[in-house]
C-alpha cells in the first residue's frame, strides 16, 4: 500500500514513480478524495471545538444556579452534527484506503 503522507505531500513522485513500475495513478480522483478528507477533518476539527466550548458553558451556567435547557439544546445539536461529520469523515477515509490499497505492491 502507498504512504499516505508522501502522497499528500509529493502526489506528482509518486504517480510518475508508479508509472515506471507500470501502475497508472488517477491523480484527479485522488486529488478530490483528499480535498474532501481535508475539508470534512477541519469541519470536524472544529464542530469539535464548538462543543468543548459549549460544555464549559453548560458547566458555567450550571455552577451560577441558571437555567441551561437552551445550552443543552444546542449541546445536543453540535453532538448531532459532529457524529455526521465523524461518519462522512470515516467514509471518505476509507475511500481513500481503498483507493490506495490498489496499488499495494509486494
Amino acid at each position: 500500500m502507498l504512504d499516505t503522507k508522501l502522497l499528500r505531500n509529493n502526489i506528482q513522485a509518486v504517480a510518475d514513480n508508479l508509472r515506471r513500475r507500470g501502475f497508472e495513478l488517477d491523480v484527479k480522483s485522488l486529488e478530490v478524495l483528499e480535498k474532501q478528507r481535508k475539508a470534512l477533518q477541519v469541519k470536524a476539527e472544529e464542530l469539535q471545538a464548538k462543543k468543548n466550548a459549549s460544555a464549559k458553558k453548560v458547566g458555567q451556567a450550571k455552577a451560577a444556579g441558571e437555567d441551561v435547557a437552551a445550552l443543552l439544546r444546542e449541546a445536543d445539536s453540535l453532538n448531532e452534527k459532529l457524529k455526521i461529520a465523524e461518519n462522512d469523515l470515516q467514509k471518505i477515509q476509507q475511500n481513500y484506503r481503498i483507493f490506495i490499497y490498489q496499488f499495494r505492491i509486494c
